[in-house]
């Protein structure tokens, strides 16, 4: 039998090295072409519907976008430095550019071009806190709201409720008085922008394989459904979400446990994951892996930004705080319209409930489905105190919270997406790395 010769051997290592760079590149790529074109597309679309912008400018804007796409996908095969520069630059023409130009167009002439509705009560309440008066319990149809926002019988609930936690409002404080003293009209928006570039500088630090940080880097900054040009407030809650992650991974539990807090504080989205850490905290110190104060300082970092922003306003107000934030959800109110990705839609379309103004338990269906996996995943939790164990069960919890909801909004659909394979690629990485970890430490 005749032995390949040393051209033929090499030839065959140049295809097997050729073929395994183009499995790596390929789900980043793929990714990067789909989430990409798609958000492009929209944008360049929500421009051209707001009949406010020339055509040039929606040309300059769509050729930033297009070319920088070209430049992100030619770049993939480099280095780590020429992946991640050119998707930052992408980022920023695909997604940042738009929302700026639509915050330039508001600064200009006061119009508030294809902003959120909760976006724009959030601007509302932060000047109205400003003035002495309490964001809860505040009656949006008496305000600047109704003259841009129009609300059907099925939504007639909404301009009557401000739904968000006072952290969102006291972080948006600075950047409102910042506007207010250059003279220009409020827009929160550049706020989300500035958290997302932190987002994306700390996937950048995850000890993760360059496509594990690529995939979560597109899945966040690219995904057309966290609807960045209306400024969707995500992003607020999912930095610090991330940024646990990554001081949990780098041993850091205390701090991480602090980044969690202020992600509670933000959105309750975040309390299962805040659970899950507290039970992780409490069985890594029973182990030996954290020390009595480190525990008790963690524990303390997940209660206490809620606490403290949240207190004020109930002593203030309590039941204003409750309606807005908590009774709506628990009194299953014909006001607030059933739409989206989730059960809600589902038993629209089958006629289980007759309208998007009927009622239905759906906190009875997310408590029952809910409530056993939380429960679960804390048993597990308990026996596996890692990253990926305090992730894992809560991005599932989530998913079901959001998932079994009166109304599914994309943006939540995203943020579960994003969160589950942030829990799966901890959980990989920190699997990957025990054999290593054990035979340093034989």
């Amino acid at each position: 039998m005749k032995r390949p010769s040393c051209r033929e051997r090499s030839g065959e290592v140049v295809e097997l090295r050729a073929t395994r760079a183009l499995y790596r590149l390929s789900l980043p790529g793929l990714l990067l072409i789909l989430f990409g074109v798609q958000s492009l597309n929209m944008t360049q679309g929500i421009l051209k519907l707001t009949g406010r912008f020339s055509p040039g400018l929606i040309l300059a804007v769509s050729i930033a976008g297009w070319v920088t796409l070209a430049v992100a996908v030619a770049c993939l095969p480099f280095s780590n430095r020429l992946r991640f520069g050119s998707l930052a630059l992408f980022a920023f023409a695909a997604m940042a550019l738009p929302t700026l130009t639509l915050v330039i167009f508001r600064w200009r002439t006061g119009i508030p071009l294809d902003v959120h509705d909760g976006m724009f009560q959030t601007e509302l309440v932060t000047g109205n806190l400003l003035q002495g008066h309490d964001p809860y319990g505040t009656d949006f149809t008496r305000t600047e709201l109704m003259r841009w926002f129009h609300y059907t019988p099925e939504g007639a609930a909404i301009p009557h409720h401000y739904i968000y936690y006072p952290m969102v409002v006291l972080i948006g404080v600075p950047i409102y008085l910042l506007e207010r003293a250059a003279g220009l009209t409020v827009d929160l928006r550049p706020m989300l922008l500035v958290a997302a570039a932190l987002a994306f500088a700390v996937i950048l630090k995850l000890p993760f394989n360059w496509r594990a940080r690529y995939i979560l880097a597109v899945l966040l900054v690219l995904d057309p459904f966290f609807w960045w040009m209306e400024g969707r407030n995500d992003i607020l809650w999912l930095m610090p979400v991330i940024l646990a992650a990554l001081l949990a991974l780098e041993g850091r539990w205390p701090i991480a446990s602090w980044a969690l807090g202020l992600a509670s504080a933000l959105k309750f989205f975040a309390w299962p994951f805040a659970a899950m850490m507290a039970v992780a905290l409490v069985f890594r110190w029973r182990r030996g892996l954290l020390t009595r104060n480190a525990m008790l300082t963690g524990v303390v970092g997940l209660l206490l930004p809620l606490a403290l922003t949240v207190t004020p306003f109930l002593v203030w107000n309590a039941g204003a705080f409750w309606r807005d934030t908590v009774g709506w959800l628990l009194e299953n109110p014909p006001g607030f319209p059933i739409y989206g990705f989730g059960l809600g839609e589902a038993l629209l379309l089958t006629n289980v409930v007759s309208s998007p103004s009927a009622a239905f338990p759906f906190a009875l269906v997310q408590m029952a489905i809910a409530i056993p996996l939380g429960l679960f995943g804390l048993f597990r939790v308990a026996k596996d105190p890692t990253v990926g164990g305090v992730l894992g069960p809560a991005a599932v919890v989530l998913a079901v919270v959001v998932l079994c909801g009166r109304f599914t909004n994309d943006n939540y659909l995203a943020a579960a997406v994003f969160l589950l394979v942030l829990a799966i690629t901890a959980r990989k990485e920190e699997t990957a790395a025990a054999p290593v970890q054990l035979r340093k430490a034989a």
